[in-house]
């Protein structure tokens, strides 16, 4: 992948086994998910908490010291909507520091390498 017109959207995954309702299976989903939601998914499927906690008790000490915290997990569960078939991020996601994607259209600014017009 060499720009960001390329990078990481409507990439395949599945989902498959017992656990995924009967009505859902051999379904598409189309909402986004970004690769960074997959371990608050994975955990709130296994029914462990993807909160930080140590993150956030080491942050106490930064905060103290002056120094910047440690930054939130950065995913959000879709789990829910995985199998309702409804999208969980209608906000903006942020792909590169010249990407934007806000469902269904993409912003891509400054110039891509290796890019060009191919319409």
């Amino acid at each position: 992948k060499y720009s960001d017109w390329e990078g990481g959207v409507r990439t395949n995954a599945f989902v498959s086994g017992g656990y995924v309702p009967a009505d859902r299976r051999g379904e598409i989903f189309d909402g986004v998910v970004s690769i960074a939601d997959w371990y608050a998914t994975f955990s709130t499927i296994a029914g462990v908490d993807y909160f930080d906690a140590e993150a956030n008790e080491t942050n106490r000490y930064l905060y103290e010291h002056g120094l910047p915290p440690l930054p939130p997990v950065d995913g959000r569960p879709q789990w829910d909507n995985i199998v309702s078939g409804t999208n969980g991020r209608a906000d903006p996601l942020h792909l590169s520091e010249n990407a934007l994607l806000h469902w269904p259209f993409k912003l891509v600014t400054e110039k891509q390498e290796y890019s060009f017009y191919q319409g």
